[in-house]
């Protein structure tokens, strides 16, 4: 099972982004507009794309830790947890602007283009690789992830 998982959660990394780093946007502090909303400490409570998906049950049952499933967001800075609970940080940049909301979340060499939904304490992101292939609708698709995260 913990095969299954890191297979899963690979693929999953590597479609979101391939680990952290980024690009120049937004070295002001700032995170765009909209990106105070979501500042705070979530939990990976599930994931949806081209390798299946995985609810918290699923994920808990395949061995991710609380730490390897943990994402900060604070101003221009996001952190995520890793295999073997280390933290890798990004930058942020969000436009709540939009409709739907954009959210680009630049990891290592490969930024991340997606839209979100946040209600009450959840925060869903749909997600692609790049910008022209981030979804248009708050709805995953086969080239898309879908990533659900619940306030700590």
């Amino acid at each position: 099972m913990r095969a299954v998982f890191g297979i899963t959660l690979a693929a999953a990394a590597l479609t979101l982004a391939g680990g952290c780093g980024g690009n120049d946007r937004d070295k002001d502090g700032g995170g765009g507009p909209g990106s105070a909303a979501l500042e705070g400490t979530y939990l990976l409570v599930g994931m949806e794309g081209p390798m299946g998906k995985l609810d918290e049950d699923a994920l808990k049952k395949a061995g991710a830790t609380d730490a390897e499933r943990t994402w900060t967001f604070k101003g221009n800075q996001v952190t995520c947890g890793r295999k073997g609970g280390r933290a890798e940080s990004g930058l942020l940049h969000v436009d709540s602007k939009k409709n739907p909301p954009e959210i680009d979340i630049a990891l290592k060499d490969e930024p991340v283009s997606g839209v979100y939904r946040s209600d009450g304490d959840t925060l869903t992101i749909y997600a692609a690789r790049n910008a022209e292939q981030r979804p248009r609708e708050l709805r995953g698709t086969d080239k898309t992830v879908t990533l659900t995260l619940r306030k700590q």
